[in-house]
């Protein structure tokens, strides 16, 4: 499902609403100004405990000295946050200032409120009384349950903004380095451009029009998703985007549904790729809102440097082409604590709406597969996937669903 780089929004939107509310989200934004980590590792680089769940990385962190803590790595968030997980109750921290917040969304936006931990303990380095936005479960429309939370919380630019992050999926692995990038032959290198808080390059677009436009994109690691652009840009230029399906994702302002597509091609430096998924997104204004996920960064090792302001993406001689991976079933699913998964969203005009399924429903097997013993990363692959796939509902029985190619979209047309 979405990310929590969408629920964040490309860096946390925090709502305007009163003149509370402008002092809180600026109070909030600087609380970590002047907390300074301290590095104790012996080497300039260490691996970190790393996860990936689908296309996200994750890393387990302690907090006031207790271990295990799972926190998404989001480039596209502005401040840390913590989830209103069951081990994050536990610590039974204090609520601070209220924090209204908005984000991705068309809906009402999430009640959160400021806190403090005493210490957050990374392995290389810690920090001392962290602040940190704190959002209860039921205050935000980004969860419809609350077996939905099943990380602790979100590392933003006031932590990130110190060091030097590498990310390679393939070998599963996140470091981090107290030293800038040693670029090295064969990289591509794109200077960053930091601008409240939001990562940025320089790319190049082929929308289909035979051109290449250039444009400035956010770098989003907290996102799943390959690219996000404006719907506005291409209507304002009479930019046909050819054969679209409807998607829909969650975020701090509840769902945007939208519009995706198949992008001719993407060009960053030197590296171009084709044929990417890409999600045409409703905006005020037609600069807001271009993103590049980690289903396009976790294809290559992916530095984010701080200190030189620098994108690296280094590739291998075994480096297979990047292939979107395209919804065809379409199913929006997260996984819940106890490893099922919950539909969250049915794309109109694809198999499952078709044979009926709803928002809300609880998947228990998948090909005769429990879906427990079904990664996040295994569903995206299975719902790329043509052909016929059975579907088991909590409730409701099993259900074949078959999927097809959409020529234009998944695939070039013709």
């Amino acid at each position: 499902m979405n990310s929590m780089g969408q629920l964040l929004c490309v860096g946390i939107v925090l709502t305007l609403v009163s003149g509370c509310g402008v002092i809180n989200a600026l109070k909030m934004r600087s609380a970590n100004d002047d907390i300074e980590p301290r590095w104790t590792a012996s080497a300039s680089e260490v691996a970190l405990k790393a996860h990936y769940e689908g296309e996200k990385p994750y890393i387990d962190i302690a907090i006031n000295g207790i271990d295990g803590f799972r926190f998404l790595i989001d480039t596209g968030a502005s401040i840390s946050i913590l989830t209103d997980s069951p081990r994050v109750r536990a610590l039974g921290l204090q609520a601070g200032f209220e924090l209204p917040m908005s984000g991705w969304g068309d809906e009402q936006g999430s009640r959160a409120y400021q806190t403090q931990v005493d210490s957050v303990d990374f392995g290389p380095f810690q920090m001392e009384k962290l602040n940190l936005a704190y959002i209860p479960v039921g205050s935000t429309p980004y969860f419809a349950d609350p077996r939905e939370v099943i990380f602790d919380g979100v590392l933003g630019y006031d932590v990130l903004r110190h060091f030097r992050w590498t990310f390679e999926k393939q070998q599963r692995r996140i470091t981090v380095a107290n030293t800038p990038v040693e670029v090295e032959s064969g990289d591509v290198a794109l200077p960053l451009d930091t601008f409240m808080t939001r990562i940025s390059v320089d790319a190049e677009f082929n929308v289909g029009d035979g051109q290449w436009r250039k444009e400035p994109i956010l770098i989003d690691t907290g996102s799943r998703h390959v690219l996000k652009l404006s719907a506005l840009y291409l209507r304002n230029r009479d930019i046909d985007p050819g054969v679209t399906v409807q998607g829909g994702d969650f975020g701090l302002s509840g769902l945007a549904e939208h519009q995706r597509m198949r992008l001719e091609g993407l060009r960053l430096g030197t590296l171009e790729v084709n044929n990417l998924r890409t999600h045409l997104i409703e905006t005020e204004d037609e600069d807001e809102l271009w993103v590049i996920g980690s289903a396009l960064l976790g294809h290559y090792t992916t530095i984010i440097d701080y200190f030189s302001e620098q994108m690296i993406l280094r590739t291998s001689s075994q480096q297979t082409p990047f292939q979107s991976r395209f919804n065809l079933l379409g199913l929006e699913l997260r996984k819940l604590s106890d490893g099922r998964f919950i539909v969250r969203y049915v794309m109109p005009n694809l198999p499952a709406s078709a044979a009926g399924v709803q928002a809300g429903d609880i998947v228990t097997t998948l090909n005769g597969q429990s879906t427990p013993d079904i990664s996040t990363d295994a569903w995206l692959s299975i719902t790329n996937t043509p052909g016929n796939h059975a579907l088991c509902l909590e409730k409701r029985g099993c259900l074949s669903l078959q999927a097809t190619t959409i020529a234009g979209y998944s695939m070039p047309s013709g």
